[in-house]
């Protein structure tokens, strides 16, 4: 699960960078951690979380909530010109059938075998 300090920081970071909204859909961050939200179907979730790719930590998607979501885009946006400064990992999920979808990500560097440092997991209940 993610730490206290890390949601402040990712608190900030969104608080400071725009942010995509539509009324057809809903944005979270690292706040939504071990939560569960409802989605009709058609519906987008946009989640984005602090990331620092120079450190070679990656947030990889772990369990993406098929078959009721599916990944429909994915980017990183940097927080500045600063090199080294971390941004935020943002993903956009769909909602495709009904059903009650688990949606997890990993955040850890890629060539290593060891447990995720930080985690983020969420329920999805998608409606018709």
């Amino acid at each position: 699960m993610l730490t206290t300090r890390r949601h402040a920081a990712a608190t900030i970071l969104l608080a400071a960078l725009p942010r995509r909204g539509s009324a057809a859909g809903i944005d979270i961050d690292a706040a939504a951690d071990g939560g569960t939200i409802d989605l009709a179907v058609g519906s987008t979730l946009r989640l984005s979380l602090l990331e620092n790719p120079s450190t070679g930590f990656r947030w990889r998607v772990a369990a993406d909530g098929a078959p009721a979501l599916r990944v429909e885009a994915e980017d990183y946006l940097p927080s500045g010109a600063m090199p080294g400064a971390p941004g935020l990992h943002r993903w956009e999920f769909r909602a495709i059938q009904p059903g009650e979808a688990r949606l997890r990500l990993d955040h850890a560097r890629a060539w290593e075998t060891v447990p995720p440092v930080e985690t983020f997991a969420l329920t999805i209940r998608v409606t018709g």
